[in-house]
Formats: structure tokens, sequence, C-alpha cells
């Protein structure tokens, strides 16, 4: 599984059509005012003006904290439009559950010299925390956004388990209800 392929830019179904998780970004070095924040805020950098970026380091990393372990489905990186494609030739996607965990890496990629992205990799594992690394020596990492993605079951499993409680609560009310009416009825 970790062998090296070229990222898909569209895996079926859309991901228009797919959760997207909300997310808190940390890059492992900044440069300038180019924050983490920026590849976890919905703009894809069209001016070329918002996406994060890091020093010249080696194994230059963006982490997402996804909050809660979640069942998650696809990871989609979007490459800065304006320069610096290249960057980005050689990546891992990496999960884990817990902070205290080994990284797991899910996906390692190799992106098209001009790509921009949605560059999709399968990462179908249960996390908190995503991570893109550029691994090597003197390496950037510059990135538009990162979009963690939910399947839409995981999704419809979740739903349909809160509305099993709330109808549940609603029965236990109802039964609780009736008891002291019957017990009212009986005591007079």
């Amino acid at each position: 599984r970790n062998e090296a392929r070229v990222a898909t830019a569209t895996p079926p179904p859309p991901l228009s059509s797919l959760p997207k998780l909300s997310a808190t970004a940390t890059l492992s070095s900044t440069s300038e005012s180019f924050f983490a924040s920026n590849c976890v805020d919905g703009d894809l950098g069209e001016l070329g003006s918002n996406f994060c970026h890091s020093n010249e380091e080696s194994d230059p990393s963006l982490t997402l904290d996804l909050g809660t372990a979640t069942q998650i489905v696809y990871v989609a990186v979007y490459n800065r439009r304006d320069c610096c494609k290249e960057r980005l030739r050689g990546y891992t996607v990496s999960y884990r559950v817990s902070s205290s965990d080994a990284w797991t890496i899910c996906a390692d990629e190799t992106a098209a010299w001009d790509a921009f992205g949605p560059l999709v990799s399968d990462c179908p594992w249960l996390a908190q925390y995503v991570r893109v690394q550029l691994p090597g020596e003197r390496r950037t990492l510059t990135l538009a956004e990162v979009e963690v993605i939910r399947s839409a079951a995981a999704v419809a499993a979740v739903t349909a388990l809160a509305a099993a409680a709330a109808a549940l609560a609603l029965a236990a009310t109802t039964i609780a209800l009736a008891a002291a009416v019957a017990a009212t009825t009986i005591a007079l």
C-alpha cells in the first residue's frame, strides 16, 4: 500500500457530493504570514495570495486535527495556482487516531509538475490527525488547500443513530408520562 502512484484528479463519486470535515491546521514551520490556517479555510487561492507555506527544511508537513476520531475516505490536496507547483512532486498522506500513535502512511503520491488539484488520495481509515508531508531534504511545502472528506455513508449512519436516540428518548418520556397518568388514575 505504500507504493508511489500518481494522485487521481477525479475520484468517484464527485468530491462535491461528499461531506468535508473542518480541521485545525499546523505547519512544521511557517514562512512569513502564510499560516497553516490558510490551507483549511475553503479558499483555493485563485488570486495567488491565500496559501500555507513552510520554510525550506527536511520533511516539511501540514498536520490537520479533526478534533475527534472520524471515519475518513479521501484526502484532497490543492496545489498553488500561481507558482511553485513542482514543489509537490512527491508527498505522503498519513493518519493517526491519537497524538501519541505512530503515523501510518495511507498514500505515497507523485503529483504532475503542473498539477493544481484536487489531487485525491484514498485514505479509508479512522483518524483524528491527517498529515501531508514532503519527504526529503531542503523541501518547501506550499499548498492552497487540503480537504479531509468523510464518507456519505458515515454521515448517514451518524444521522440515523441520532434519530434513533431521539426516538428512544421520546418513547421513554411517553412511557414515563403514561406511567404517571396511570399512577394518578389508580390513586384516585
